[in-house]
């Protein structure tokens, strides 16, 4: 995930802590205000998952475009290693993810947008190898 964004400390920073507060780590993103500064708090908080509504969730991550290519980062991050997931997870995951995609795309910077062409690619790539597996544990 790193390579796919700026590279900045501040980018750096918030890309490993939204999986901390995400992975159920038992931190809090209070936690996290105490020990890091003001701004990687709030792209962390922007970038992780709190919402029940995805509409909303990308709304908020639509209006700051640095948070935008960071959780775009995430997710190709995430689909090139689905192949380490049961197959089910996989595509719940995909089709899941396939509102976010089409919502950021949308709604974001041209540069955003071709992370998601990045992102597009390698779904695509993750289904078709999955659907040759699929069809070869059927015959």
């Amino acid at each position: 995930m790193l390579n796919l964004y700026d590279g900045s400390p501040l980018s750096v920073a918030a890309g490993y802590l939204h999986d901390v507060l995400e992975a159920g780590f038992d931190t809090t993103l209070e936690q996290l205000r105490e020990a890091f500064p003001a701004e990687i708090c709030e792209l962390v908080e922007r970038v992780s998952r709190y919402e029940t509504c995805l509409a909303r969730y990308v709304g908020k991550l639509a209006q700051c475009p640095l948070a935008c290519r960071l959780k775009i980062a995430d997710l190709i991050a995430n689909v090139e290693t689905l192949h380490l997931e049961p197959v089910q997870f996989s595509y719940r995951y995909l089709t899941k993810s396939l509102y976010t995609d089409r919502q950021l795309a949308h709604k974001n910077t041209p540069l955003a947008a071709a992370f998601l062409t990045e992102w597009r690619k390698q779904r695509r790539i993750y289904k078709t190898r999955n659907e040759h597996t699929k069809a070869l544990a059927c015959s």
